[in-house]
């Protein structure tokens, strides 16, 4: 899709179509002609992000699980760099835990154990199992980057902050403790989501 057809489907990216706000970008919900829905990030400043921009690209686009957020597909222009994405219909875990006042969200045990799985799977998968030369780690999990899907299925979103390593290509000994600390600084976030889970 190209950049106008992107800003078409956001309504020129109208202030009602924001469905999120992130450190480097803004999100909205897009609409086609026949209906299909899906999310489109904005980037703020392109220059200055270009490192996460393509770091995001590198990261989501290769890799498929089920409990990470679908990379569609990217635009850039001069002026703009956006990111096409699934949509999400139940927005953020954070949005279902701390709802606003007015709001009747409530999230059953169930729903929220299925949660708490779904996101420790797609932790394990990336520190592990997602390839045999690299190991991904988030570095930013938060209930604000857990998206859910129609079936409340947990999407790890916002991958800006990630860190990919590469063992085949680094010291064992500085490779193994940047392993482990940023491990541990992932399972840190996930014992946070827990808690408040």
């Amino acid at each position: 899709m190209s950049c106008t057809d992107l800003k078409d489907a956001t309504n020129n990216f109208s202030e009602n179509n924001v469905i999120g706000q992130g450190k480097i970008g803004m999100l909205y919900k897009a609409a086609l002609p026949s209906g299909y829905l899906f999310a489109v990030k904005k980037l703020h400043n392109c220059r200055i992000l270009e490192e996460q921009f393509v770091l995001e690209l590198k990261t989501l686009g290769s890799l498929r699980h089920v409990n990470l957020l679908q990379l569609l597909g990217f635009s850039i222009t001069s002026k703009q760099w956006l990111l096409v994405y699934k949509y999400m219909p139940n927005g953020n875990l954070y949005d279902w835990l701390h709802p606003m006042e007015g709001q009747a969200k409530i999230m059953e045990w169930t729903v929220r154990f299925k949660v708490a799985i779904g996101l420790a799977r797609g932790l394990a998968w990336l520190h592990q199992d997602c390839s045999s030369t690299i190991r991904v780690f988030h570095l930013n999990i938060s209930s604000k980057c857990i998206l859910l899907d129609q079936d409340f299925e947990p999407k790890l979103s916002n991958f800006g902050e990630a860190i990919i390593v590469n063992p085949t290509t680094t010291s064992p000994l500085n490779g193994e403790f940047w392993d482990t600390a940023f491990a541990k600084e992932d399972v840190y976030g996930f014992g946070v989501v827990l808690f408040i889970i």
